[in-house]
């Protein structure tokens, strides 16, 4: 997963798209 691989704590918002976005094409 792509959200594991990348670092939250640069940008939590980012973060969270992240996770929606894999949410909606898994």
């Amino acid at each position: 997963s792509a959200v594991r691989q990348w670092n939250p704590g640069n940008d939590p918002i980012n973060w969270l798209l992240r996770i929606n976005w894999e949410s909606v094409w898994s």
